[in-house]
């Protein structure tokens, strides 16, 4: 922000974030989440694509020598952003995450920085006059502000186009991962990648017993599954505990 400016900064915050809620709601439909890790992955495309356009000025202050300049500094920032992405990348395989976001906000930085490669490179003071601009730089400036709209607009229209179902259900896989993965009932998992804790269900009664007869358990892709009760002793507390593990083991989830 202090070498870029408060505009630049925030569109790259909004346009990544945005960018990365609609391709994850186009493949992943039925888990949309809202937040601001998609523009924080953002900037670590931007910071990536900083010091790519930047290189020489940060390798090489005032034009002084590779070989007489400690690349260490420069390394260890590298090393840095590459762990930040790929430790937020692990987090992101647990429940409630959404790695989509996060991985495609980060090629949205990437490519907001490239669509704005002419105005990103920074002018250092005594370098003010000498800044040249080549035609590589031009073209990837084009190309990256092509590419970057053009995106954002296929992705909206594919999204408000939709039928709400994913074309990509393998994809799945790459938003969360059930652990550890080594267990022979599902029971065993420490944590689940599933909506079945977001299901629901509708308790009949027998009115010759007075007891809970029928439960239409209401499975979280839009199905529903009619299971048959018997026993004195289920409540609507019974149901709220077994809710979940019914649904795994009747409607068909991951």
């Amino acid at each position: 922000e202090h070498f870029h400016g408060t505009f630049f900064t925030a569109g790259a915050f909004i346009t990544t974030g945005v960018g990365g809620v609609l391709i994850s709601s186009i493949i992943l439909p039925n888990s949309i989440s809202v937040g601001g890790s998609g523009g924080a992955f953002g900037f670590l495309g931007v910071v990536l694509f900083d010091i790519k356009v930047n290189w020489f000025h940060l390798c090489c202050f005032h034009g002084a020598d590779l070989n007489g300049v400690d690349m260490n500094f420069v390394y260890r920032k590298l090393q840095y952003i590459l762990f930040i992405f790929f430790f937020g990348f692990i987090l992101g395989l647990m429940p409630y995450q959404d790695n989509f976001i996060n991985i495609i906000a980060f090629i949205y930085g990437f490519l907001f920085s490239m669509a704005l490669a002419l105005e990103f490179i920074v002018d250092f003071e005594e370098e003010r006059d000498l800044k040249v601009i080549s035609s590589a730089e031009v073209h990837a400036n084009n190309g990256g502000l092509l590419l970057l709209l053009l995106c954002l607009l296929m992705s909206t229209l594919i999204l408000f186009s939709g039928n709400g179902e994913s074309f990509c259900p393998i994809c799945e896989s790459i938003g969360c991962v059930s652990f550890p993965r080594n267990v022979n009932k599902k029971s065993e998992l420490w944590w689940y990648c599933d909506l079945c804790d977001a299901s629901s269900a509708d308790l009949q009664i027998d009115i010759t017993t007075g007891l809970y007869s029928k439960l239409e358990l209401l499975c979280p892709y839009g199905n529903s599954v009619k299971l048959y009760m018997d026993g004195s002793d289920i409540n609507n507390s019974w149901v709220d505990k077994n809710l979940p593990e019914m649904c795994r083991q009747h409607c068909h989830v991951n």
